[in-house]
C-alpha cells in the first residue's frame, strides 16, 4: 500500500510540476522498492514496453495482458487498456512487472482524460507513449522494441 501511495504522490507531483527533474528521478527510482526480502526479484525478466500486436507461441497470461493493454491503448480504447493493465498488475509476480503495469494504467488514464477534454487535438496515444516511457524509465525489467 505504501508503494502505491508513493507512486501516486510522485505521479501527482510530477503532473503538477511540483518536483524538479532531479527530485523526480530520486522519487521515481525503484531502488527503495527493491530491498531484499520485500519484493520478488525479476532480474531475469525483460518485457517489451511496446509489445508486438501478435501473440507469441510462449506467451503467458501476463504477457497477453501487457500486449492487449498496449494494443487497446494504441487503438484509442483507453478503458480496455486500463482494464488489461489492471489485470497485468494483479498477475505480476515481481514488483518491476507490477510497477510497469501500474505505470501503464496511469498513462492510459491520463490519455483517456486528455481525450475526454481535448479529443484528437491532444494526441492522446502519443501522450500515452511518452508518459509510459517517462514512468518506466528506471525499471530494469522493460525494454523498448523498434
Amino acid at each position: 500500500m505504501l508503494k502505491r501511495l508513493t507512486i501516486l504522490i510522485t505521479v501527482i507531483a510530477t503532473s503538477c510540476n511540483l518536483l524538479s527533474e532531479q527530485d523526480y528521478g530520486e522519487a521515481s527510482s525503484p531502488v527503495p522498492l527493491l530491498k531484499e526480502g520485500v519484493v520478488q526479484p525479476c532480474s531475469e525478466i525483460k518485457r517489451p514496453l511496446n509489445p508486438s500486436d501478435e501473440p507469441t507461441a510462449s506467451e503467458s497470461e501476463l504477457d497477453k495482458h501487457f500486449r492487449q493493454a498496449f494494443d487497446y491503448e494504441t487503438a484509442g480504447e483507453f478503458e480496455q487498456a486500463i482494464f488489461h493493465y489492471h489485470l497485468a498488475a494483479q498477475l505480476s509476480e515481481c514488483d518491476c512487472d507490477r510497477l510497469h503495469a501500474e505505470a501503464g494504467k496511469t498513462a492510459a488514464q491520463e490519455a483517456k482524460d486528455l481525450w475526454e477534454q481535448q479529443r484528437m487535438a491532444a494526441k492522446p496515444t502519443q501522450y500515452f507513449w511518452g508518459r509510459l516511457q517517462e514512468l518506466t524509465k528506471t525499471l530494469p525489467c522493460i525494454e523498448i522494441h523498434n
